[in-house]
């Protein structure tokens, strides 16, 4: 299997879940059973970054062959060479690689998420587009997954979701409010500012999270305008 990094889009090249979108263009989704070499990559030039290269079969070569050094990827049993690189006895730890059918032919039920202690959490290279790209969920494609804020190998971010405040509501007593993304167990600080030049900020409340989205109320939002940011604990 290849679970690869969502990357700058090429033309002619659609990324999926299960395979390489990084500048190399592949089959369709399958496990890489070669008949000679290169189950997972076969004459692939291009970047293999961020990548995990898994579970292929071949009789030799059986993850990448005639490939680019790959960097940064979780790949198995890889001794050839490239920065970054891991090939971790315990493997990528996926949620749930198989899926309920047990069986890992049949990828819409597999879940490629990275695991709690996956090795390939933190473990990939930034690059200064991923700041403002999303993983194949659409959540941050940087977000910190323990150690550091370091993109993952794979193309899920371990942990990521969709922090923003999605609904603003004036109420007909007057108060004002916030509605934003939230995670069970977190606590959030609400901030506000009425001179957004002066840089000053105020802490309004702190608020425990309510589950999937969490709300406060200003009571007493100011005359004119009024700036508010949120912010975890």
């Amino acid at each position: 299997m290849r679970i690869c990094s969502p990357t700058i889009p090429v033309p002619n090249i659609t990324p999926t879940p299960l395979s390489s979108a990084l500048y190399c263009p592949t089959s369709q989704p399958t496990f890489g059973i070669a008949a000679y070499a290169g189950g997972g990559l076969d004459a692939c030039n291009g970047a293999i970054q961020n990548c995990i290269i898994w579970g292929n079969t071949a009789p030799s070569s059986p993850q990448l062959f005639e490939s680019s050094t790959p960097t940064y990827s979780c790949i198995e049993n890889w001794t050839g060479g490239g920065e970054g690189n891991i090939s971790p006895k315990s493997g990528p730890a996926f949620v749930d690689p198989d899926g309920p059918d047990n069986d890992p032919h049949t990828f819409a039920d597999n879940d490629y998420r990275l695991s709690a202690g996956s090795p390939c959490i933190d473990a990939g290279m930034n690059e200064d587009w991923m700041w403002m790209a999303t993983d194949l969920d659409g959540n941050p494609r940087v977000f910190y997954g323990g150690l550091s804020l370091t993109v993952d190998m794979g193309a899920y971010e371990y942990g990521s979701w969709l922090f923003r405040i999605s609904q603003v509501l004036v109420q007909t007593t007057g108060g004002l409010q916030l509605m934003w993304t939230s995670r069970p167990g977190d606590e959030y600080v609400v901030w506000s500012c009425t001179d957004l030049s002066s840089g000053v900020w105020a802490q309004e409340a702190t608020v425990p999270s309510a589950g999937a989205s969490t709300s406060w109320t200003d009571p007493s939002p100011s005359g004119s305008r009024k700036f508010y940011r949120v912010g975890l604990e």
